[in-house]
């Protein structure tokens, strides 16, 4: 060990250095003033951090008094009346208007962001309910549809939606609507309906001119190319080609419906039963054609074929109803079809195979009466009156007689008969009595086949009035006596 201070050697028991003099210390000494100076470099630290302190404070002491008093100056506002909280908000506020602005703009923007897609949510949910009904509507429409074809091939016609409603199952909606029109074509329009109880605007179908008539509903134009060309509510369906300078329509047969099937050409000297919506013949050349009516309405059409002369009928959609087998189909004459021989509401109609007349099902051909009578004449309320070995009889459905007595002719009307007894026309009532003494003479047989409509006597009824006609021949031709006979006030006058 040496004196810290002249560097002798000293011995280890030294307390004080034999040649300078200077206390020696000892390890313990010396580790407690270490440890003193560092205890002072640690206070000289502490104080210098806290001399940081109480600068900061300072600073942070003025900074409040400065913005508090800016704070008064500005908002007019008792700092002192405010909790520190208070104050720091306000003064948050005034030092930073941008950011408050941006978080207001930010707040709109989410606002009408929110509001958009909240519209644009309801208005897909309008349009998806939207697309649901018309979906709804058009899947009803068409069960509808599939009814009515169903419907058609074994009727004439739907007259209105009640004839096939019950027939309509559509159960996963309760849909009703107020307008349903059935087109003759069997297409359907719907509008005005319901929903499940919720009123909607959706639509189905097309509505189409049931009953307009002529060139309002089929408008056919003969063009330079010798063409006809077919329209339905001013489309064009079909275009035909003439082969002959005589070309149209034949005139006798007035089809009036929009959407009728087929009409009749006539081309030249031939005339055809054409379907313009297939834009072809059905058959071959015919040698006569008649419209069956109803209401003003044709249902179809009566026709006989040129080579066969058989009869046959065929409805407005194109569908044979009748084959091509009779003699006779109604008692038909220049183009026209005598009531006596149909009966529409009924759909009777007298026709002949083998010179036997029965009665058929205009629809179906089935046999009403069977076909072994010398002929058949139809009366009111499915009563007949037949010819049977050169005398007629009335009866009633089941062919029970409703006169007792057989007559030369009989016509049967609801309130009164007339008939023929002798060359005498007599008018009835019902059961066979006598209505006016007064008995008509007849000069010419009753022609069962009228020629060029000269019958030898005829009667008909219109408004309850009897139109008795008597033709006289006067070596010429024929003198027309014609009595009408009032059903109201059992009266007879000559005309």
């Amino acid at each position: 060990m040496k004196c810290k201070n002249c560097g002798y050697e000293l011995t280890s028991d030294a307390i004080f250095c034999e040649k300078c003099g200077t206390k020696v210390e000892t390890t313990e000494e010396k580790e407690n003033v270490e440890n003193i100076e560092e205890k002072k470099e640690e206070i000289k630290e502490e104080k210098k951090v806290e001399e940081t302190k109480e600068e900061i404070i300072e600073e942070k002491d003025e900074s409040i008094e400065n913005k508090e008093e800016s704070i008064e100056n500005n908002l007019n506002i008792d700092v002192h009346d405010l909790a520190p909280d208070d104050i720091d908000d306000l003064r948050f506020k005034k030092k930073n208007p941008l950011v408050i602005i941006l978080i207001i703009l930010v707040i709109i923007a989410l606002v009408v962001l929110i509001g958009y897609l909240l519209i644009n949510d309801r208005e897909k949910q309008e349009e998806k309910a939207k697309n649901d009904y018309q979906a709804i509507i058009d899947e009803y429409g068409k069960e509808i549809e599939r009814v009515a074809s169903d419907y058609l091939l074994d009727h004439e016609i739907i007259n209105d939606f009640d004839e096939i409603s019950d027939l309509v199952k559509y159960n996963k909606h309760k849909v009703v609507c107020d307008n349903v029109i059935i087109n003759i074509d069997g297409t359907v329009y719907l509008s005005s309906c319901s929903i499940n109880g919720v009123e909607v605007e959706e639509t189905y179908g097309r509505k189409k001119n049931i009953i307009a008539k002529d060139d309002a509903c089929n408008i056919i134009t003969k063009t330079d190319k010798n063409v006809l060309e077919f329209y339905v509510d001013s489309e064009l369906i079909s275009v035909y080609e003439c082969e002959h300078d005589k070309c149209g329509i034949y005139e006798p047969v007035n089809y009036n419906s929009c959407l009728d099937m087929i009409t009749v050409l006539e081309d030249g000297d031939e005339k055809y039963l054409y379907s313009y919506q297939s834009a072809q013949q059905l058959l071959d050349p015919l040698e006569d054609i008649v419209s069956i009516k109803k209401d003003d309405k044709v249902l179809g059409f009566i026709y006989k074929d040129l080579e066969t002369e058989k009869y046959g009928y065929v409805n407005t959609r194109g569908i044979t109803k009748l084959e091509m087998k009779y003699d006779t189909l109604g008692l038909i004459d220049n183009g026209k079809i005598y009531g006596r021989s149909i009966d529409i509401n009924n759909n009777r109609i007298t026709a002949s195979i083998d010179d036997k007349y029965g009665v058929i099902d205009l629809n179906t051909g089935k046999e009403i009466i069977p076909f072994k009578y010398d002929n058949i004449y139809l009366g009111p309320n499915n009563t007949y009156v037949i010819k049977e070995d050169k005398k007629y009889k009335y009866v009633n459905a089941s062919l029970e007689k409703i006169l007792d007595k057989e007559y030369n002719m009989i016509f049967a009307f609801d309130q009164v008969i007339v008939v023929n007894d002798d060359n005498k026309l007599i008018i009835l009532d019902n059961k066979g009595n006598k209505l006016i003494d007064k008995e008509l003479d007849t000069y010419i047989d009753y022609k069962e086949i009228p020629i060029s409509g000269v019958f030898g006597y005829n009667v008909t009824i219109n408004d309850n009035v009897l139109t008795i006609e008597i033709n006289k021949s006067n070596g010429r031709g024929y003198d027309k006596i014609k009595y009408l006979y009032h059903i109201d006030t059992n009266s007879l006058e000559a005309e």
